[in-house]
């Protein structure tokens, strides 16, 4: 898949409830902003009127005062009273005006953030909704996520809030393996050990790699018995043919042992616990040859003492094999030193 493409669509339907939900209140705190732009010009306008009426009426009983300076005194007080009247009647007006005007400031500011929240919101959602279309952010392989079931998500799966996720795009260049180590011989896995891997699908690609976390804690896996570590491998090779949840063998080296003689674990018999011996042609002949051991793997074992590089031991059992003479060792095995872990 290339950078870009759409991975998944989420299901749209209950955010785009809320979007018109949100849409409608855009809408209704729209209408209550320029109802109060509206308003608040109304009442400021008709208060500016009214301080001018007042203004025009001081001036009006200013000059009735001016012309009645040869009238009665009672009639100069009159018109005198009747001034500071008007005076005082236009200073109302103006901090009446001012008020008003402080009123309305708070009350477009109130709209004004109201709208511009509503907005806000209704943004988010439309940013929320491009959100639900989700795109691959590099190029390369997809890997849907699967339910607690096991099954792959598809269309018509529910992803939860606890585990939001849908697919991944895993990076191809850095690969691990996992596999599961039997309880017997966990102690004998190490980190660091060179890990020989084959694939199931291409039989013939070998591949390396090398232990890098065994788990502390066992686990019964599903149709066994037995107690199982998980161990995971790191591949060193970057592969093109390699595909996440490939079905791979992981051979790990434990040690290394050099220039030793190694036969089939079936060739191997054993009589009670005081003779361990392979069937050997002696010439014509056959005998059973007593050995001794040294480390065994799940195929071969090493031997110790017994054999040399040029005999030739049977596979399976011989006819008559309980009539075959015995070859005793001679001498005790000499030491067989283990070169140590890799």
């Amino acid at each position: 898949m290339g950078k870009g493409d759409r991975v998944a669509q989420l299901g749209a339907s209950e955010l785009m409830d809320k979007i018109r939900e949100e849409e409608l209140e855009v809408e209704e705190s729209m209408n209550k902003y320029e109802q109060t732009q509206i308003d608040t010009a109304i009442t400021l306008r008709e208060q500016r009127d009214k301080v001018i009426n007042l203004q025009y009426d001081v001036e009006q009983k200013q000059l009735v005062l001016e012309q009645s300076q040869f009238e009665p005194p009672a009639t100069i007080k009159q018109n005198e009273l009747e001034f500071e009247k008007a005076k005082r009647a236009l200073q109302q007006g103006k901090q009446e005006y001012q008020l008003l005007q402080q009123k309305s400031v708070s009350e477009m500011a109130q709209a004004s953030t109201k709208l511009r929240d509503d907005q806000r919101d209704l943004e988010k959602l439309q940013n929320l909704r491009k959100e639900l279309t989700i795109m691959a952010p590099e190029n390369g392989m997809v890997i849907y996520a699967r339910d607690w079931d096991g099954r792959k998500k598809t269309k018509g799966s529910q992803i939860q809030t606890w585990r939001p996720l849908v697919a991944t795009l895993p990076d191809l260049s850095s690969m691990i393996s996992r596999t599961y180590v039997n309880e017997v011989d966990i102690s004998r896995v190490q980190t660091n050990q060179e890990v020989e891997i084959g694939l199931d699908a291409f039989p013939d690609k070998r591949l390396t790699g090398k232990v890098t976390q065994v788990a502390n804690i066992g686990e019964q896996r599903p149709n066994t018995d037995a107690k199982v570590f998980e161990v995971t491998i790191e591949v060193n090779e970057s592969d093109t043919t390699l595909r996440p949840a490939m079905t791979t063998s992981n051979a790990i080296i434990t040690s290394y042992i050099e220039d030793v003689l190694l036969v089939p674990l079936e060739a191997i018999h054993s009589q009670g616990d005081s003779l361990t011996y392979v069937f050997k042609k002696n010439g014509l002949s056959t005998v059973k040859q007593e050995i001794n051991l040294g480390p065994k793997g799940n195929d071969m074992a090493v031997i110790a003492q017994g054999l040399e590089e040029n005999d030739e031991v049977f596979l399976s059992i011989p006819n008559n094999a309980d009539d075959k003479p015995i070859a005793y060792l001679e001498e005790e095995p000499a030491p067989l030193t283990d070169r140590g872990n890799d």
